[in-house]
């Protein structure tokens, strides 16, 4: 039998653990601080990107089928 999880936060408490020891190096690991701040804003960037790109294109695909059906009538 299936349970629900009662708990629904998006990320664990492992998770938020792991991500700020690598976002918040020590002084003699500043650099990897620097790749994960980079990474992360890799990441940002890419899916907001993909969104907008996306929200693009389904505003010409109505257009594009909004003008074909009136030129069939």
């Amino acid at each position: 039998m299936a349970t629900l999880a009662t708990d629904t936060r998006p990320f664990a408490p492992f998770e938020w653990m792991l991500a700020l020891r690598y976002l918040r190096a020590r002084r003699s690991e500043g650099f990897i601080s620097v790749l994960a701040g980079f990474s992360f804003l890799g990441i940002l960037l890419g899916v907001f990107t993909l969104i907008t790109v996306m929200a693009v294109m389904n505003g010409f695909r109505k257009e594009l089928f909004s003008k074909r059906f009136r030129q069939l009538r």
